[in-house]
């Protein structure tokens, strides 16, 4: 026996909760045909599901043979379906690619078994008939006998008959109540006209509730007119409109007192009633039918237990895929094309996702001799169209050196010859170029390529630098200390004199290997200290300014020489990286958020640049950066 206890079902509609049932209690017999019926939006299928074990109730028990079912036991209530619980649905849901024979096969192996259910249900003459060639009636049928080739005690059915005609119901409520005689079956259906034939025992839903509910084999019914007015009759009437079917019915009131007999036909069955109502109003009283035609069912022939076997087992998969294949031959080869393709783009995604840019990087310097990088990259406002600079790099810098391939800082100036640009390198260390081992020059020497040399008339070359390079300063002489080899193509120096603007077609060979100039860091410390050298105030100077290069300059954003009595702060600089700044210049802009005087700048130390804020910071990370791999600044 299935029992239901005080089960309510919510849902979230919004912010409110809906329920589809509420505190419904309910005892559904054994072995009978049990119906569920009621207006649309009443709970049918909600409480069908939810004895099925599909859904869990909000509140409430549920009891099959006397033992509560745990729903927060996902595997106990797999297992309990599997063996218990059969489900019949509207729509028959048959492989119509299979045969009749087949669909039940992919059940039960035992064949003698299978025949019987062929017979029962009128489909032995079909058998080997693909099911997609039965009728509505005949695949429903056919589900009903799938059900019980599962196996289980309990089958449910969701409006079994809504798209079948009138002989056809009669058909497939003719096999339930034939296999309810073994199974707890239990119906949803709008066609009270059949459940009054062919049920046990009827439960009528509204709003959630349960309304009435009896059974159909009685014959004696209470109604209290005391409490429930005319109202007391309704399901009554309903039973009764359907147990006439054309005849004459005798039914006896009594309330207790004295009892009276009525007879009861298609046409007088309100009438009857009204004179009932009029008669005994406010009354507790007892219907009996006393005479009616019953309609006489064929017990099954089956034995109701059934070896089940594993659901969809291997054979029946491949013949499935195999017939699916056949039938959609086109539409398979073009998804087996476009799943090669899919697996193609997986591998080249999977390629790209894992794509190691510092080992990339790596091979690239050595197998180009690139061992060299500017450190900065320009970057455009595509609304305002201003340009800024972005330095960054410290992450690949520190990996390469990991991997033994210590870049070196490079900065691109311009010199005397013939405009061609060089890059100019500042080592402080021995270091192998093009298998030549180059030690530092001595200062204001240089040692630079076999084609700088070629173009040279004095041994000395003047370098500078313009306001769109982070370091700025005017003419600086040079002398040429040594000469190395760069494998000079004839074809490339002879089209760089006819055109200098040849250095930008072939950039790459022309910055990594014709115009490399090594100076030592004494030299580059010198250029420093040139009245002319300018490096022009870093971001913490200027964080939210937007000022061009020029303006760094007309404000005096610069290093400059100083006397030490001018300081009103501080000391005197002792290292390189240790800069003096002007009180005009702390108050002008603010650099220090949070500080409120300068006494409390002193000491501190910043980066040059801050990329944090830029929206490409990740691509920066793959460019070396001279500011990030420098100490960085002490205002002191």
């Amino acid at each position: 026996m299935i029992e239901l206890k005080t089960i309510s079902k919510a849902f979230k509609l919004g912010n409110e909760d809906f329920f589809a049932l509420k505190d419904l209690s309910l005892k559904i017999p054994e072995n009978k045909i049990t119906v569920i019926s009621g207006p649309s939006g009443s709970g049918k299928s909600t409480l069908l599901s939810i004895i099925g074990l599909l859904q869990t109730p909000t509140t409430g028990e549920l009891l099959i043979d006397d033992k509560k079912i745990n729903f927060s036991d996902a595997s106990f209530l797999r297992s309990f379906i599997s063996q218990n619980v059969t489900y019949v649905f509207q729509e028959a849901n048959l492989i119509d690619d299979f045969s009749v024979v087949d669909n039940l096969r992919m059940i039960s192996d035992d064949l003698k078994a299978i025949d019987d259910i062929l017979v029962t249900i009128g489909l032995l003459s079909k058998k080997q008939t693909p099911t997609k060639l039965l009728s509505g009636g005949e695949k429903q049928r056919l589900a009903i006998g799938r059900a019980i080739a599962k196996g289980g005690s309990i089958i449910l059915f969701d409006e079994p008959t809504g798209n079948l005609d009138e002989e056809n119901s009669h058909l497939i409520f003719d096999l339930l109540k034939r296999f309810s005689l073994s199974k707890t079956i239990i119906v949803v259906t709008h066609n009270m006209k059949m459940a009054s034939i062919y049920a046990d025992f009827l439960v009528l839903l509204n709003s959630g509730r349960i309304i009435s509910q009896f059974s159909l084999n009685q014959n004696s019914f209470e109604v209290d007119l005391v409490n429930h007015n005319i109202d007391g009759f309704l399901p009554l009437l309903d039973h009764l409109s359907y147990r006439i079917k054309n005849n004459i019915v005798r039914i006896q009131v009594s309330d207790g007192t004295s009892r009276k007999d009525y007879l009861i036909s298609d046409s007088t069955l309100l009438s009857v009633f009204n004179e009932i109502y009029l008669e005994y109003q406010g009354k507790a009283i007892t219907i009996l039918i006393i005479s009616e035609t019953e309609t006489e069912l064929n017990p099954s022939p089956l034995n109701a237990t059934y070896q089940a076997s594993n659901v969809f087992p291997p054979k029946f998969v491949f013949k499935y895929s195999t017939v699916l294949f056949k039938n959609k031959l086109w539409r398979n080869i073009f998804s087996i094309f476009l799943l090669i393709l899919n697996m193609a783009m997986i591998f080249v995604y999977t390629n790209i996702a894992t794509y190691d840019y510092v080992t990339a990087t790596k091979n690239a310097i050595t197998e180009n001799n690139a061992i060299f990088s500017q450190p900065y990259l320009f970057e455009t406002n595509d609304v305002t169209l201003e340009m800024n600079r972005y330095f960054s790099g410290a992450p690949l810098y520190d990996a390469l050196s990991e991997l033994g391939a210590d870049p070196l800082p490079m900065l691109r100036v311009n010199s005397d010859l013939l405009g061609l640009q060089l890059s100019l390198v500042v080592i402080d260390q021995p270091i192998r170029f093009k298998d030549t081992l180059i030690a530092p020059p001595s200062i204001n020497k240089i040692i630079v390529s076999n084609f700088i040399s070629k173009l040279v008339e004095d041994e000395e070359i003047t370098i500078s630098s313009d306001l769109n390079n982070e370091f700025y300063f005017n003419d600086y002489v040079l002398t040429i200390e040594k000469i190395i080899s760069s494998n000079v193509d004839p074809h490339d120096m002879q089209n760089f004199l006819n055109d200098s603007n040849y250095q930008n077609v072939v950039k790459d060979k022309f910055v990594n290997e014709y115009s490399i100039v090594f100076v030592s860091k004494e030299t580059f410390t010198q250029i420093k200290k040139s009245p002319e050298f300018r490096l022009p105030a870093a971001n913490f100077f200027l964080s939210d300014s937007n000022q061009s290069m020029q303006s760094y300059a007309s404000n005096k954003l610069y290093y400059a020489t100083f006397a030490s009595n001018n300081l009103v702060a501080g000391r005197a600089p002792t290292d390189e990286y240790e800069v003096v700044v002007t009180t005009s210049l702390f108050e002008q802009y603010q650099f220090f958020t949070g500080f409120e005087s300068m006494n409390e700048c002193l000491e501190k130390e910043f980066n040059y640049r801050d990329l944090n804020d830029s929206p490409n910071r990740d691509l920066y990370q793959t460019i070396l950066n001279l500011y990030e791999i420098t100490p960085k600044i002490r205002i002191v």
